[in-house]
């Protein structure tokens, strides 16, 4: 009879670990939603300031699953996206080098790429990079000409330049992607946004 009760006693307990382990679990996820939310919040928040003072912002490694009516909004704002494909190492620190490599090679790119290139002429005030450990070259440049950067998929890059880090993981064929694009594209459609920051 003693062996029974405390066998139930020791399940209970067992249960009761278990219990305190799935909550303490629980409670660690909602707490990482909710920093990824107040970055998410804040990275936006910069950017849109950017944005209402018309300052042109670049940005690169753009997802290609990305419809086309957010990059029809996108091409009349003053930003620029470009996919990492199309970086080019110098487009930012040596512009006449790779303009004039491009006007070479003009068979090889297609004439919205040469537009893309063309349209770099004026500096960026601010970079996103959509994948901060793929997009190295970019964070290079941008840190020699002093231009601050917001970078997504950075949780491993500590320093190196980045003005404000998102360690949130956005790949190219990700809904999360996708879903921060839409972010972006309603936030472009509009003038004021309350940010809860």
């Amino acid at each position: 009879m003693k062996s029974k009760k405390e066998n139930n006693l020791k399940y209970k307990l067992i249960k009761l670990e278990l219990i305190k382990s799935n909550i303490t679990q629980n409670t660690a996820v909602a707490n990482r939603l909710k920093a990824a939310e107040v970055y998410l919040r804040k990275a936006l928040k910069i950017i849109f300031l950017y944005h209402i003072r018309s300052k042109p912002i670049l940005f690169v490694g753009i997802p290609k699953t990305t419809n086309n009516i957010y990059k029809e909004r996108f091409k009349k704002s003053c930003h620029l996206f470009l996919p990492h494909s199309y970086w080019i190492r110098g487009l930012l620190t040596n512009k006449a080098t790779v303009y004039r490599y491009i006007e070479r090679h003009a068979d090889v790119f297609t004439p919205e790429r040469m537009k893309s290139y063309f349209s770099l002429a004026k500096k960026p005030s601010l970079i996103v990079l959509f994948d901060a450990k793929t997009q190295k070259e970019v964070l290079t440049e941008a840190v020699k000409l002093r231009i601050p950067v917001i970078a997504l998929n950075s949780d491993m890059l500590h320093g190196n330049g980045i003005s404000y880090q998102l360690p949130i993981s956005i790949n190219n064929n990700d809904k999360k992607s996708n879903f921060f694009v839409a972010l972006l594209n309603s936030m472009f459609k509009r003038r004021k946004i309350k940010f809860n920051v």
